[in-house]
């Protein structure tokens, strides 16, 4: 399976915040340091698809699958895999 081109981090807790694939398995990708507001998040790719969920801080997002909800307003570590969907939002200064 190929990864997409790009993925961002987009919704009303953010401004579009670009993620970067690991090196060694591009279909990880990371933004750290990611300050995130009360409000939602879904991952886009380049081609238009938007992966989410409804399960607040971690959880398996879908092609369409709705927003993720951010609950606490923190600077984050964002991690998602687009094999199989997980994604975790890691609050740092709590």
């Amino acid at each position: 399976s190929t990864s997409p081109a790009s993925l961002t981090i987009e919704g009303s807790s953010t401004a579009n915040v670009a993620m970067t694939p690991l090196a060694f398995d591009g279909h990880i990708w990371y933004a750290k340091s990611v300050r995130l507001t009360p409000g939602d998040v879904q991952f886009a790719t380049g081609a238009g698809a938007m992966w989410g969920s409804t399960t607040s801080f971690s959880g398996v997002a879908t092609d369409g699958g709705g927003s993720i909800p951010v609950v606490v307003e923190d600077d984050y570590d964002v991690w998602f895999n687009d094999l199989t969907g997980r994604y975790i939002l890691i609050p740092l200064n709590l």
